[in-house]
């Protein structure tokens, strides 16, 4: 290592020396040839360090093996699961490979045996760059005081410890990354935890773009289970859909009910040449960008303060933020492949990866379409990342059809900033019905 040290801090050296040695020091050939010394130092260094000095990582399998995962709710298994027709725009089922999942699991044993369980299973879906131990201070508690059976978060592919698949091209292996898939992985967990032939009731939690996984789940889940839904600060991809379909009919010219036409079918479906041009940046990112984020990431995760002040800034009162809170976000950053998963999971955004026809407000209007179905939206008004604005526009568009609690002096994460406070109004809200 001393030797390539030298090596290329000669290599740096000798073109300077020799240029501020010369009668024109400031030559346009000059300052060709130091550049590219320059750029050949630091690109030399880069490969270098990242070959020998690269941060250490461990896969999750051996996290498991050796009971290091990161909570005593922690588990780890391989899960075969497919996505449903129902949530993705071409109605066509698609298996996914086996995965490992990283998942929380809290039993609700505590419950008096004379009494019946009022939910079979509670399930949460973390957002973007968070993990299932994001909702770890809420789990046993939302879990106990609404009477589930168990509460239980997994770590959607390309967060936290679950597997993290192969991607390539413009879009193989992006799949299980998509929304869709993560819904798929949630059910299959969910599934798990039922007793058959019973009625069911289960509650799902959503938190920002989880909130897209939640709602398929609802859709994907059978009819006949009853289901409240909880999401929280929801950041919905789509344009909210118009409802005046069944207004009166009024005489239009014809070149009007042209341009109304091309702009419906334009707007019920994705444009599959959007779809092709997104996933053509998706790959070209891959190959141009992705391996200089990765050696960003890699490094920054590791220094003191990173993740506590990405998190003040997302917080309603950034002195709440303590270093427990810091660390649930900061451990699965030791994971083996943290950086590949986390820029498979946007690339399977950009390549709109198993969209849903017509959009997530759409969605959302579906889901509140199907029977047995209640939807709470809960957002702290002081949310630096998801517009409380934009959420009271979907609150008021449905109308009395969706319960809104907004959370004076709380952010982006509700659930973690005043723990009692979010539980408390959660309960409230579920137990009212």
């Amino acid at each position: 290592m001393i030797g390539f040290i030298s090596l290329l801090t000669w290599s740096i050296i000798t073109p300077v020396a020799s240029i501020f040695t010369s009668k024109n020091p400031f030559h346009s050939k000059n300052l060709k040839f130091l550049l590219k010394s320059l750029a050949s130092f630091f690109i030399s260094a880069t490969l270098i360090q990242d070959i020998f000095c690269a941060p250490s990582r461990i896969d999750t399998t051996t996290l498991a093996q050796n009971n290091w995962l990161p909570s005593k709710l922690s588990s780890y298994s391989i899960v075969s699961t497919s996505i449903s027709p129902q949530v993705v725009h071409d109605g066509l089922q698609r298996d996914m490979d086996p995965i490992g999942v990283h998942f929380l699991e809290y039993k609700n044993e505590g419950h008096e045996p004379d009494h019946e369980y009022q939910f079979d299973a509670i399930h949460f879906n973390h957002g973007f760059g968070a993990s299932s131990l994001s909702w770890l201070p809420v789990i046993p508690s939302v879990t106990e005081r609404l009477g589930g059976r168990v509460g239980m978060a997994h770590d959607a592919p390309g967060f936290g410890f679950t597997d993290k698949p192969l991607s390539s091209g413009r879009t193989k292996g992006l799949v299980p990354y998509s929304s869709a898939g993560s819904a798929a992985i949630g059910n299959a967990l969910l599934k798990s935890k039922m007793d058959i032939g019973k009625k069911k009731k289960v509650v799902l939690f959503g938190h920002s773009m989880g909130c897209a996984s939640t709602l398929k789940m609802a859709l994907a889940l059978p009819s006949d289970i009853e289901k409240t839904i909880v999401l929280v600060a929801p950041a919905l991809v789509g344009e909210i859909p118009n409802d005046n379909s069944q207004a009166k009919s009024v005489s239009v010219s014809p070149a009007l009910k042209v341009k109304q036409t091309v702009e419906q079918v334009t707007n019920s479906q994705p444009s599959s040449i959007r779809i092709f041009f997104g996933a053509g940046i998706a790959a070209l990112r891959r190959v141009i960008l992705d391996p200089v984020i990765m050696y960003i990431l890699r490094r920054a995760v590791g220094r003191p303060g990173f993740w506590k002040k990405g998190l003040k800034l997302a917080w309603g009162n950034p002195s709440l933020l303590s270093d427990t809170d810091a660390m649930r976000f900061q451990w699965p950053s030791i994971g083996l492949g943290w950086e590949s998963g986390l820029l498979s999971f946007t690339r399977s955004r950009i390549a709109s990866t198993c969209p849903y026809h017509g959009g997530e407000v759409k969605l959302l209007s579906d889901v509140l379409n199907m029977p047995l179905t209640k939807v709470v939206i809960i957002q702290g008004i002081d949310d630096p990342i998801v517009p409380l604005s934009m959420t009271k526009k979907i609150v008021d568009h449905f109308e009395d059809r969706i319960s809104f609690i907004p959370l004076p002096g709380q952010g982006h994460d509700p659930f973690e900033e005043e723990v009692q406070e979010f539980v408390d109004c959660v309960v409230h809200e579920i137990q009212k019905s």
